[in-house]
């Protein structure tokens, strides 16, 4: 069914209407996480910030940076046990590898992680990338986020949404002269003149429009995270539609995935707004004490029936006297108070403790703690289960935005020849692909599905390596599960094959030695200070062992020639002298061969000339 722009300015107002009170809690987070919290003293100047510890900030930085530090896993299932059908499901997944690599998923999870810890909602969107020819994902700010309600907490796609951004008037005139024209202008306006870019979609089409907000005048640019008192600021009011497109997947591209509570989605740091706040003006009020005690206070006491006068005040940088009339000065020091201080303290802990923030977040070991172990177990106590939601529902997440893009490469790009090299996530090579093809299933319908997990949901990266190694060692996990899991590993069969080619190596140099230790080996000290400079000049071990071996077989064989030529040169004179005796061979008479070239193993060319340079014993016969 088609809406009308009309109809979409009206849903956008009313929407941001409803969602004003949890907007403001959000743009409450965000100027806490800014530091932009405002201290209500008016003896501080306008221009100064808080002084205190943002624990806030660092908690928000800490836990998303270590959510977003593994990325999940993706597995396809072929449709069938053909092996054609094999290679598409492995080509398929390569293909999902490859929209993240390229879309840089794995930083904007960092966004989405942050957005989820602070916010308590991570928008994620899919729009097909018509200058690539390819599905793109999105994190979308939930500042400018206005979704259709479900009454179902654990749906994360809405039916229709409506997202919001600010552009200027020079932004529409580049991208949409025709466009501008339609828009109506006022004297005031000029290139940097805000406006607001409307984007409604639902699973029939995606329409997008600019309009002007109701009151706004000038060039007044307010983003949607700062604090706003005028509720109508917001409110679309003149507008013109830009484009207007159909949604050829059938489905919202939208999904709004947010944390899990009992009634509304807010975070644990939107409890801490107003500790923040007290300790900040306590913090204000320490400050100024301090400054009164160390400036003190000067007091003119008038003399009796005179009215007191400084007819020079004292500069003491150019040694110049103060002169008074009528009275005298008196200097009083200001006694320092220390109780704020305290309360900043006990803020500070109520904020940590509300917030899930232990001290080890900001690089400090708490005075209670006596070793590394227990310091591991109050930050687990803390985190880990927080961080095993938060990668069920991005794990979740994913795996929609997977579908979301396959849908997208296939009705938008059905023909287009796609051919990238995917090295992401342990898959690493280069993939040619028909989307008509690639995602469509044996029985003609779409294969789009795929499995999206964490290797162990709550672990970051630096407690995944651990965990690796101590299921090695028990035996539970195979090279080949621990290298896929491994983020350094980026081609396991590869890697596989470099360790079984170190493990060679070291039994070739084994070999090496003990040849080198064997007294009747031919392996000499030439030869090893050969196969060293071989190795020093970059040729492998095991071509450099080759070389060497093959010119100690060669020098084997001349010393076997060598030796042979000798023994026939000894046996000829006596076949002379021996020719004219009855029975003497004839000079025509074959010459018996030599010694045989020798064998392989050099031992056993050794104890062969040995044998057969000593005596022979005859067997007595009884």
């Amino acid at each position: 069914m088609r809406i009308s722009a009309e109809e979409i300015v009206s849903l956008y107002n009313e929407r941001v209407k409803r969602s004003g009170a949890p907007q403001q809690v959000m743009r409450e987070v965000a100027s806490l996480y800014d530091g932009d919290i405002i201290v209500p003293l008016p003896e501080i100047q306008e221009d100064e910030r808080p002084a205190i510890a943002n624990i806030a900030k660092q908690g928000i930085d800490q836990t998303a940076q270590r959510i977003a530090s593994v990325f999940p896993e993706t597995a396809t299932f072929p449709m069938s046990a053909s092996r054609a059908e094999l290679e598409r499901a492995r080509d398929r997944k390569r293909a999902f590898y490859g929209f993240h690599e390229q879309a840089k998923t794995q930083r904007k999870l960092r966004y989405a992680a942050r957005y989820l810890i602070g916010y308590a909602q991570a928008p994620i969107r899919i729009r097909p990338d018509f200058a690539g020819e390819r599905p793109w994902l999105d994190v979308r700010s939930p500042l400018g986020t206005y979704a259709n309600p479900s009454g179902d907490p654990t749906e994360i796609v809405p039916s229709d949404c409506i997202f919001a951004t600010r552009q200027t008037l020079g932004w529409l005139k580049h991208r949409h002269p025709d466009k501008y024209v339609l828009l109506e202008k006022k004297k005031t306006d000029d290139a940097s003149t805000p406006i607001d870019v409307i984007e409604y979609l639902d699973a029939n089409e995606i329409v997008l429009l600019v309009s002007r907000r109701i009151g706004e005048q000038g060039s007044m640019f307010k983003e949607f995270n700062e604090a706003l008192a005028e509720e109508h600021l917001h409110l679309a009011g003149e507008h013109v539609e830009l484009s207007r497109v159909p949604n050829r997947t059938g489905k919202p591209l939208v999904a709004i995935p947010g944390q899990i509570s009992l009634s509304q989605q807010k975070s644990n740091f939107s409890q801490i707004v107003g500790m923040y706040q007290r300790a900040s003006a306590l913090d204000a009020l320490a400050y100024l004490a301090t400054r009164n005690a160390v400036l003190g206070e000067t007091w003119l006491i008038a003399n009796p029936s005179e009215t007191p006068e400084i007819l020079h005040p004292a500069n003491p940088g150019e040694g110049e006297a103060g002169v008074v009339k009528g009275g005298t000065l008196q200097h009083r020091n200001v006694p320092v108070q220390f109780q704020e201080r305290t309360a900043v303290s006990d803020l500070e802990r109520a904020q940590r403790l509300t917030a899930g923030l232990p001290s080890e977040l900001g690089g400090e070991a708490a005075t209670n703690v006596r070793t590394g172990r227990r310091g591991d177990q109050l930050l687990s106590a803390v985190l880990d289960f927080p961080m095993a939601e938060a990668h069920e529902i991005l794990q979740e997440t994913i795996e929609w935005a997977n579908d979301a893009m396959a849908c997208v490469d296939y009705e938008y790009f059905p023909r287009s020849k796609k051919s990238f090299f995917v090295a992401f996530q342990g898959e690493k090579g280069k993939l040619d692909y028909e989307p008509g093809k690639l995602w469509r299933s044996p029985d003609g319908g779409l294969a789009t599905g795929s499995k999206v997990s964490y290797f162990a949901a709550g672990l970051d990266a630096n407690d995944r390596i651990i965990s690796l190694g101590q299921r090695k060692g028990m035996g539970t996990m195979s090279d080949r599960t621990l290298m896929r899991h491994d983020p350094l590993v980026d081609d396991v069969e590869g890697e596989l094959a470099l360790i079984r080619g170190d493990q060679i190596d070291q039994v070739v140099l084994a070999r090496a030695q003990e040849l080198l230790a064997n007294p009747q080996s031919m392996f000499s000290m030439k030869d090893m200070t050969a196969l060293k400079r071989k190795v020093r000049d970059g040729l492998p071990i095991d071509e450099a062992m080759d070389d060497v071996m093959t010119a100690i077989e060669q020098r084997q064989q001349e010393q076997a020639q060598q030796q042979a030529a000798q023994q026939n040169a000894l046996a000829a004179p006596n076949a002379l002298a021996g020719a004219g005796a009855p029975g003497a061979p004839t000079p025509e008479a074959e010459i018996p061969p030599g010694i045989a070239p020798p064998p392989q193993d050099l031992q056993n060319l050794n104890s062969l000339l040995l044998s057969a340079r000593g005596p022979s014993f005859a067997t007595p016969q009884g």
